[in-house]
């Protein structure tokens, strides 16, 4: 089974981490995030991995090699020019008849070998992986008419949207529809099939790990650390899963620690002096909230 990888970014809003550093390589604890994608991909029995690189595309190269170190055998294509996410596709030698496309950059829950016989099933040219998000407006909304005056007025509204992943199933049919050498995205891609009468299905995850936090943004810090604790914690309780949950905790919880401060202990007192660190202490008081509940979980 086969897994295309779409590792050819600059990393623009990492900088000026990525300038000299390509952000498939960053390290998420002990490991890159590419790398614990290919690991994941092996686990799943995806045995070709195809990595589609660019910028500083040697480092990536020479630290992946031909995947034998996870049993898997990795080839790798290479963009002259920045192609976008669809674009690199057209690069792609001998691809097989479906296969799975993702982003160099996420991290997630999908089980995906399930979403590749999703998109067997449902019979689409291409399946997009999506979650549900919310965003909100910190201001009052008008509805003004074209003669200037007020028709409503919202204060502070909420919209809920479905959005991708940046993962996908396509097939093979797909590549056609982008020109050799051509720069183009994803949506294209997908709005180019629509509009040519092809199914494009979107399978709707429960629950997942996704993407890497920018900004010091408490609404990007709730997603990704306490919404997916509830959202986990939710599915192992409703599915009555047998699965221990490690909750790695952090030093920001407690504020500006100094080493004569540690080892840190859960009597100390907690002073977050940053969003990550509030959202970290939350995370910790979910997990607490969920812990009598028949949910086996290791804090560290």
């Amino acid at each position: 089974m086969q897994a295309v990888i779409l590792a050819g970014g600059k990393g623009t809003r990492l900088k000026p981490y990525t300038m000299n550093f390509p952000k498939p390589l960053m390290p998420i604890g002990e490991y890159p995030i590419l790398e614990i994608i290919i690991r994941q991909l092996a686990s799943l029995n995806f045995d070709r991995i195809t990595i589609s690189t660019g910028h500083l595309a040697e480092l990536i190269e020479t630290y992946f090699g031909n995947g034998e170190r996870w049993n898997v055998n990795i080839e790798y294509v290479r963009e002259v020019i920045p192609l976008n996410t669809a674009g690199a596709l057209k690069l792609l030698p001998n691809c097989e008849e479906n296969f799975l496309v993702m982003n160099g950059d996420v991290l997630t829950t999908i089980d995906y070998r399930q979403l590749v016989q999703i998109h067997l099933d449902k019979g689409a040219k291409a399946t997009v992986a999506t979650t549900q998000r919310d965003a909100k407006i910190d201001f009052g909304v008008l509805g003004i008419n074209e003669s200037g005056y007020m028709e409503s007025y919202t204060e502070k509204p909420s919209y809920h949207f479905e959005v991708s992943m940046g993962v996908y199933v396509l097939s093979k049919a797909c590549i056609d529809f982008i020109d050799s050498g051509e720069s183009v995205g994803m949506p294209d891609l997908f709005l180019r099939l629509q509009a040519a009468g092809e199914k494009v299905y979107c399978y709707d995850c429960v629950f997942h790990l996704a993407g890497v936090l920018y900004a010091n943004d408490f609404e990007q810090y709730y997603v990704g650390n306490i919404k997916t604790t509830i959202n986990i914690a939710e599915a192992v309780k409703e599915n009555k899963l047998q699965t221990r949950i490690v909750l790695l905790g952090s030093a920001a919880e407690y504020g500006n620690v100094m080493v004569k401060d540690l080892p840190l202990t859960e009597e100390q007192s907690t002073a977050p002096v940053s969003f990550y660190g509030l959202s970290k202490v939350c995370q910790t008081e979910v997990a607490r909230y969920y812990s009598p509940q028949n949910i086996n979980q290791l804090m560290l």
